[in-house]
């Protein structure tokens, strides 16, 4: 399984299949709830687009649209200094309790290869299934770190990297601009 969070355009969804699954046996849900890409979804098979943020609780949250070309670095951290982001017009988006869905979605013996570019929600996000166990269900991790964007400081970051590390996980980098459909 493969959860990319943050999907933008499908980029990684693109460079996901492309370095690691090019049979298309990964079944892969996408999270974005930024309407602007959700038409970039229909080429993909085995794929479920979710329209939501990922977040620590259901509920409806502000979403701050990056006023670039595009709309990238959108984010729900209105405190992110990246991005040129509309902080006075926030887009209301459904926002869901990522923990307990993979909890109810999947078991612990899935292969889940979780990426996280959620523009600094990461750190509220990655806390919670540390302390609610999902944590344990993931495989592997790809993220874009946010901390020094949205003022978590270097300690704090580094506890949350080492915790998951703890959990024997493994982390790795995420580039998948080259991937985009609109640069």
């Amino acid at each position: 399984i493969f959860l990319d969070c943050g999907g933008n355009d499908g980029c990684s969804v693109r460079m996901f299949r492309d370095k690691h699954d090019p049979e298309c046996e990964f079944e892969i849900y996408t999270f974005e709830p930024n309407p602007r890409f959700w038409n970039d979804y229909g080429e993909f098979k085995n794929h479920h687009l979710i329209k939501k943020a990922v977040w620590i609780e259901d509920a409806s949250q502000p979403f701050f649209l990056g006023k670039t070309k595009f709309g990238f670095g959108s984010s729900l951290i209105k405190e992110k200094r990246t991005g040129n982001l509309d902080k006075n017009n926030p887009l209301m988006v459904e926002g869901f309790d990522f923990h307990k869905w993979i909890i109810k979605t999947f078991s612990i013996e899935d292969y889940i290869f979780l990426k996280f570019d959620i523009e600094g929600a990461e750190y509220k996000v990655l806390e919670r299934m540390i302390k609610e166990g999902s944590m344990s269900y993931i495989n592997k991790l790809a993220i874009d770190w946010h901390w020094n964007k949205i003022g978590v400081n270097k300690t704090t970051h580094d506890q949350v990297e080492n915790n998951i590390i703890s959990h024997k996980i493994d982390i790795i980098g995420w580039a998948a601009e080259p991937y985009r459909k609109n640069l």
